[in-house]
């Protein structure tokens, strides 16, 4: 996948990544939200979370991502446990998302950010 047309909206929390999207979305241009593809991810698998993570982080079948937050924010161990598990997942499906862009031969945004973290997305 070369991202051609990709250009990638990167940087913290807070930084003003969602309301650039935004305005660049007004102009016509199509965004590809990593942070959206990766609350569908959770959404779609409770059942990993609870089984690597444990149940008390599942209510109904979802995860319970403040709890969730809470624990991988305080250990890093954790956090590279979730991340090993959902980063692959976030990059297939920008990466899908991309090649249907691509083909319209149009400059879109990738709001994405961990971007500059996992350079391994742009390889």
């Amino acid at each position: 996948m070369s991202f051609k047309y990709a250009i990638a909206l990167t940087g913290g929390i807070g930084t003003g990544k969602s309301s650039a999207s935004a305005l660049f979305s007004l102009n016509g241009f199509k965004v590809i939200d990593a942070d959206k593809i990766a609350h569908s991810i959770l959404k779609n698998n409770g059942l990993a979370i609870a089984n690597m993570f444990g149940q008390e982080y599942v209510i109904d079948g979802m995860v319970d991502r403040k709890s969730l937050g809470k624990l991988i924010f305080a250990d890093q161990e954790s956090r590279k446990k979730l991340e090993a598990f959902i980063h692959p997942k976030i990059f297939s499906a920008v990466e899908i998302e991309s090649q249907k862009l691509e083909n319209l031969r149009f400059p879109y945004l990738i709001d994405i950010p961990l971007f500059l973290n996992d350079m391994e997305f742009i390889q």
